[in-house]
């Protein structure tokens, strides 16, 4: 158990290499324990590894049928992979055990709601510039489809989504808990940082390496925001 605080300590400081390391450590020790598998598919999901991680939430389905957060991590590969029925079901199985589970019900009503219209975008007609010293630059329409992207690569689509569902995922956590709707967030990884500025027409998502202060960053998105004729809103900061 000191190993999997340790590694839950380095996963909220955005080191998710020492994490698994310390996960890996515990479950050589105790090869039975539910906290240290599902530790360790939350990490290969963030990781973006998601055939490890869904054998470790399979590992604790094997420990406990029942388990809601095994499920509710099942279900995100689900999503990730356009299954929304499957995710739709082992999120009810999440909920029919623990039903005060707001990740689960906040990620089930992404589920059930119907991507919204598109609407137009404001988009300028010259493409959007990617900032010196930025990684990728990505505008979405309110659907998730892919606006424009900046530079021109085959798995911009496939990324495009996944922005798209952790913004709706993080968007729905906030209007359940009372704190309004997303438009600005901070996507904070052990490399890189994603920022994020949204509303009801698009997402602009702009990744630095993280060695860029964050100041700067800040304000090459909020210019590129500008540019496509968004307006101001009160910033609400996720991460």
């Amino acid at each position: 158990m000191a190993m999997f605080r340790a590694a839950s300590r380095h996963r909220d400081a955005g080191r998710l290499d020492e994490a698994l390391t310390q996960v890996i450590q515990g479950l050589a020790a105790e090869p039975n324990s539910i906290v240290g598998h599902v530790l360790a598919g939350n990490l290969y999901v963030a990781s973006r590894a998601m055939a490890p991680a869904r054998a470790s939430f399979e590992r604790v389905l094997g420990l406990d049928p029942h388990q809601p957060r095994a499920l509710l991590g099942l279900a995100r590969i689900a999503l990730e992979e356009n299954d929304a029925g499957a995710c739709r079901v082992l999120l009810e199985r999440a909920l029919d055990r623990y039903p005060d589970f707001p990740e689960a019900q906040a990620l089930l009503e992404v589920v059930h709601d119907p991507w919204p219209a598109a609407v137009p975008f404001a988009v300028p007609p010259a493409p959007l510039v990617l900032p010196r010293r930025a990684l990728q630059l990505l505008l979405l329409g309110p659907n998730g489809a892919l606006l424009r992207s900046a530079p021109a690569d085959d798995g911009n689509e496939r990324v495009a989504q996944h922005t798209h569902r952790v913004t709706r995922l993080a968007g729905a956590i906030l209007e359940r808990a009372g704190l309004g709707t997303l438009h600005t967030a901070v996507l904070e990884g052990a490399e890189e940082t994603t920022l994020v500025r949204c509303d009801e027409r698009g997402t602009l998502a702009v990744t630095f390496p993280t060695e860029v202060a964050q100041p700067m960053a800040a304000s090459e998105t909020e210019r590129l925001w500008r540019a496509t004729g968004a307006r101001d809103h009160a910033a609400v900061k996720s991460s």
